[in-house]
């Protein structure tokens, strides 16, 4: 969805409309809007990542310890991340201007966020990336407070969900105050901070205990149901979304509680999925083979896909190419993404995750 939404941007949006009778069905919105990627991937971390911790909670499973649950998640992340630093950094300097040493150094930290010049200064999609490990660091806390209520562990946790959940809307609309006189990029980068955002991982959080708690009571026809019903609402806000751009980052309430909106949809999407059989209509969408293939690689696809983007249009630029260029940029981005994914996937995602540590003696 995100590279979707890079690739018509570059571009050039258009109208995207088929006529049946006299009415025009637009359908442009469903790439224009197809940002809400980033949305699906906050809402998936936090149901996955919190899983265990809601088992301990539940007293279910093992209680997680900190460390190896840490070093997991910089396995996860850091590698791939630490690697595309340095090699844009390498391609820069012979192309390009490079960021300064103050800009590079909070990448490496994940503290680009804290100033808005450092943000995108390397790569457009590395904002996530700190909100995304915020919520590893923070996960623990929320279980530790949900545990120190001895007998009321599972209300705590659903307390607290809540809570974050009303903290974020009430962060958006807050803050938005501050700077309602401020362009785009301003809302964009002061709403769309951990706080601004912690409601999709308190939902994913959220449904993260369902599952833990009745998963096995759901049959899968209600997954499947509750699968087409996040799937259906997810696409309502992006025709929602797009009907309100023009007043969207002017205070429209859907900057404050369509991203609540569009996560509990998302939510259940994932939780639908997640619950569903082996012959279910939702593992035919999103078990087939080219689908677990695009999961597998889908942390480098998100990493490389924008800078081979920009690379393909200078390219197209060099040689002249002007007109509309959407054809040729996915005919030339889209398979060099897939191919750096795979072999970044490969060479250096892969040696860590399937690092184990060894047993103590």
């Amino acid at each position: 969805m995100v590279m979707s939404f890079h690739l018509f941007g570059l571009a050039g949006p258009r109208l995207l409309a088929f006529n049946i009778a006299d009415w025009q069905i637009t359908y442009h919105w469903l790439i224009t809007c197809s940002w809400l990627g980033a949305n699906v991937f906050f809402v998936l971390s936090g149901f996955l990542v919190a899983i265990p911790f809601v088992r301990s909670i539940e007293g279910a499973g093992a209680r997680v310890k900190l460390i190896p649950y840490l070093m997991r998640r910089i396995r996860r992340v850091v590698p791939a991340y630490w690697f595309q630093i340095v090699f844009l950094c390498l391609v820069l300097t012979f192309t390009a201007t490079l960021p300064g040493w103050q800009a590079i150094a909070m990448h490496f930290a994940f503290l680009q966020n804290f100033n808005q010049g450092y943000a995108s200064a390397l790569n457009g999609v590395y904002w996530t990336l700190p909100t995304e490990f915020g919520y590893y660091l923070l996960l623990p806390l929320f279980a530790a407070i949900a545990l120190f209520f001895r007998f009321q562990r599972s209300a705590a946790w659903r307390v607290l969900s809540v809570l974050l959940i009303a903290f974020a809307i009430g962060y958006r609309v807050l803050a938005f105050d501050t700077i309602s006189e401020e362009g785009m990029g301003k809302k964009f980068f002061t709403l769309l901070q951990l706080p601004g955002l912690i409601d999709h991982f308190a939902i994913g959080m959220l449904f993260a205990w369902v599952y833990a708690r009745y998963a096995s009571r759901i049959s899968s026809r209600w997954a499947d149901g509750m699968m087409l019903a996040g799937l259906l609402g997810i696409v309502t806000m992006m025709a929602a979304l797009d009907t309100v751009y023009l007043r969207y980052w002017n205070g429209h309430f859907l900057l404050f509680v369509g991203y609540t909106i569009t996560a509990c949809f998302i939510g259940l999407l994932v939780l639908g999925v997640a619950i569903a059989g082996p012959k279910s209509l939702s593992r035919a969408l999103f078990a087939n083979t080219p689908m677990l293939y695009l999961g597998v690689v889908s942390y480098s696809l998100y990493l490389w896909h924008l800078p081979i983007q920009h690379w393909t249009m200078k390219l197209l630029d060099y040689f002249l190419i002007t007109g509309d260029r959407l054809g040729s940029l996915v005919a030339i981005s889209l398979p060099l993404s897939l191919l750096a994914a795979t072999i970044s996937y490969w060479l250096i995602e892969r040696p860590f995750l399937s690092h184990r540590p060894r047993p103590s003696t």
